[in-house]
């Protein structure tokens, strides 16, 4: 399995951010610094796979202490004593969906969408009125090889 991701948007959040960074986890792994673009791959997957994208923004001030993404327990959340918001953008993957005009088939690509969590039916959306609290869109690309 082969995941990129190609795209990513960021709506609302903090104002005079500094820093954006983000952090990608497959499954249970733990998040791990991630460029836009960049590649990962793993030689073995389950067939189904939860994808997260940890966005951290830092904001600019004065004084701010340290932060380290383990200490990001939450999906979402912020620091006033180290100026940062983060909130994770998610999908659940099928890795063996059958390609569509497929039988059969030993690779496919194929994109999925990523999205922090809103509120369901007529609820506002988780974080609304908080405004350190932001939304995460993004493209994956995922390229599955049976070996």
């Amino acid at each position: 399995v082969e995941i990129e991701i190609t795209e990513m948007a960021v709506l609302g959040g903090p104002s005079n951010v500094e820093d954006t960074g983000t952090y990608l986890r497959l499954d249970d792994e733990d998040h791990a610094a991630y460029d836009l673009g960049d590649e990962i791959a793993r030689d073995d997957a389950e067939r189904e796979v939860r994808l997260d994208l940890l966005v951290a923004r830092v904001w600019e001030a004065s004084v701010c202490e340290p932060f380290w993404p383990e200490f990001m327990e939450q999906p979402q959340g912020d620091s006033d004593a180290s100026c940062v918001a983060w909130n994770t953008a998610s999908a659940d993957i099928d890795l063996d969906a059958v390609p569509s005009n497929h039988h059969r088939w030993t690779s496919h690509t194929f994109e999925t969408s990523l999205h922090t969590p809103t509120g369901a039916g007529n609820a506002l959306p988780t974080g609304y009125g908080d405004p350190r609290h932001f939304h995460v869109e993004a493209t994956a690309r995922v390229h599955v090889i049976y070996r």
